[in-house]
């Protein structure tokens, strides 16, 4: 930016050995944002396991510009059963789950966001009163091209079956 090239910062996520969370620029050539990235980026070869690509600066997700991209889209909780409900996107990465910042958040809303073709780990969460936390993961795979939904209220049965949803309840 000092030189007057324009450029913005981008952050992306990873699945798989080499994954996790990795930051570049894109440098703009008078007709689109293009990566600029230097061997000290050491990004996955072609974008490998690219799950997805946000700009925090311009608010932007920028995924389907790297990689070909599906949408995960969910059906939303109804918004009258009470409780602390919070979801997450969460990718497999050598070890560990990665948390997907930016992704889908409100249990209450249906919510879409673009990600890269792959697999993906849905966690919806009840924080109880009490401090409890019960949690439900359903896995849903993400295809190129198509829309893939999540039924929420599968995991929130299980959830509120669970005979912990029970015992935490009778401490309320």
């Amino acid at each position: 930016k000092s030189l007057g090239i324009a450029a913005r910062p981008v952050h992306g996520w990873f699945s798989g050995e080499s994954g996790g969370h990795y930051r570049w620029l894109e440098t703009w050539n008078g007709g689109s944002w293009v990566p600029f990235t230097t061997p000290l980026d050491s990004l996955p070869d072609d974008m490998e396991g690219l799950s997805l690509v946000v700009c925090f600066s311009d608010q932007e997700y920028l995924t389907g510009s790297y990689v070909p991209t599906g949408t995960l889209t969910t059906v939303p909780l109804p918004d009258s059963i009470s409780g602390d409900w919070k979801l997450g996107v969460q990718i497999a990465v050598e070890g560990r789950l990665e948390p997907l910042d930016w992704s889908l958040s409100d249990p209450m809303q249906a919510d879409s966001v673009e990600l890269g073709a792959g697999f993906y780990f849905v966690n919806l969460c009840l924080r109880r009163p009490d401090g409890a936390v019960l949690l439900q993961t359903e896995v849903a795979e993400v295809v190129a091209g198509q829309s893939t939904a999540i039924d929420l209220h599968g995991a929130m049965g299980s959830i509120l079956a669970s005979p912990y949803a029970a015992a935490t309840e009778e401490l309320e």
